[in-house]
């Protein structure tokens, strides 16, 4: 599924690029593997080709145009939701956190305002959740004045 886009891409920027409608100096294009490459396919020196075709930038052992996740290693290829995206690519809360580091599945996980490492929508207690909410009153343990206590009578 991934050689498909990709080759799209790429074949896309290779008709740019005969179209004149991406310009770069020789050096720029020197400098630039992708670009090198398809300057040679333009000008009948593809055996560049091979080599971007072989560009392999996670070392997973695929191939960038197969890669469903070209810059993070996931050799298993795995994509449970059949979107093209590997799933240690996908972020489908759209936190900015991969699905397969998120700690609040379906909420953000950026928000922490206690600072206890656990995003808001997913805390247990206000506080540090690794000490415990004793007396269930939603305050954690490091901060209630009775723990033992939900209504704070000691």
């Amino acid at each position: 599924m991934g050689r498909g886009r990709n080759a799209i891409i790429i074949s896309a920027v290779i008709l740019a690029f005969i179209a004149g409608t991406i310009v770069a100096s020789p050096q720029v294009i020197a400098a630039n593997p992708i670009l090198s490459a398809i300057e040679g396919i333009v000008t009948g020196n593809s055996g560049k080709l091979d080599a971007i075709l072989a560009l392999d930038h996670d070392s997973d052992g695929v191939p960038d145009v197969d890669d469903n996740c070209p810059f993070t290693s996931n050799a298993d290829q795995a994509d449970i939701d059949v979107d093209g995206i590997g799933d240690v690519c996908d972020d489908s809360d759209g936190d900015g956190v991969f699905d397969s580091d998120d700690i609040c599945q379906g909420f953000d996980d950026t928000l922490d305002a206690d600072g206890d490492g656990v995003p808001d929508d997913c805390d247990l207690c206000e506080g540090n959740d690794a000490s415990g909410d004793t007396d269930e009153d939603g305050v954690c343990d490091d901060i209630d004045v009775c723990p033992l206590n939900p209504d704070d009578i000691c």
